[in-house]
């Protein structure tokens, strides 16, 4: 997890569908992780492309 204290790079917005059943699964996580939705949701893509990359 990123320190909270660490510049962010430029980001930008990108819209995603989802169930509501995993947008809430996906916001208790953040909630109890105390992070935002977005952050968890971006860290979970790069962990799957980095997987898929070294795979």
């Amino acid at each position: 997890m990123k320190s909270a204290l660490q510049p962010k790079p430029p980001r930008q917005n990108l819209t995603i569908r989802m169930t509501p059943e995993l947008k809430q699964r996906a916001q208790i996580s953040a909630i109890q992780q105390k992070r935002s939705l977005s952050d968890l949701i971006e860290e979970a893509l790069e962990t799957l492309l980095n997987r898929q990359r070294a795979a």
